[in-house]
């Protein structure tokens, strides 16, 4: 996405962004914080307290992800060869030869990439994530009562307005944010025209 479009969708998808809402999803990675607890626990009760450090940050960010942005329980911290965090793992570390040479063409040559329909998103690990938000959608709309302050809901929300509510505190905050981004390019501008 590029050019007008990109601005479009970004001026729509910014206030999912805003503190308030960020704040929203705090109770959720509460909830994955005592699932981490919980696992450390069995850990030292099983005196298996040996472990690589880096695998279970990995597995508990995988759960937050999964949590906030896609409204599941991901289960990593319990069951770490998942289908999601196996998804998670080929979106960040793709692993072949001519996979990597294909990311490669996307980021140096674009237009290339284009041509040759180079994505940076493998198709099975699109299909995979766009299947995964399709059926939060669908369950959702089915079930009007359920609620959770994750991503997927306010993409919901602005699917069915047409923008993401927003609390006075965040307009503010982004109005800052706006007229600073504002002022820095400004900024910049005269400092290009002063050379």
């Amino acid at each position: 996405m590029k050019g007008d479009k990109w601005k479009y969708a970004r001026s729509k998808m910014a206030p999912a962004f805003a503190t308030g809402k960020i704040r929203a999803m705090f109770p959720l990675i509460l909830e994955v914080c005592e699932e981490l607890k919980q696992n450390l626990q069995r850990r030292i009760d099983a005196k298996d307290c040996e472990f690589e450090a880096h695998n279970l940050c990995a597995e508990y960010t995988t759960d937050v992800v999964a949590s906030c942005a896609f409204g599941i329980k991901s289960d990593s911290l319990r069951q770490p060869d998942n289908q999601f965090r196996k998804m998670g793992k080929e979106l960040f570390e793709p692993g072949s030869f001519m996979r990597q040479m294909e990311i490669m063409v996307v980021f140096t040559l674009p237009k290339i990439a284009e041509i040759l329909g180079c994505k940076f998103i493998s198709k099975r690990v699109e299909d995979f994530f766009r299947d995964l938000i399709s059926k939060a959608f669908a369950y959702r709309e089915k079930h009007s009562e359920f609620k959770r302050n994750d991503f997927i809901n306010l993409l919901m929300q602005l699917k069915k307005l047409g923008s993401v509510d927003i609390e006075e505190s965040d307009k503010k905050e982004m109005s800052a944010s706006i007229n600073k981004e504002i002022s820095e390019k400004g900024k910049i501008g005269i400092i290009i025209c002063l050379k």
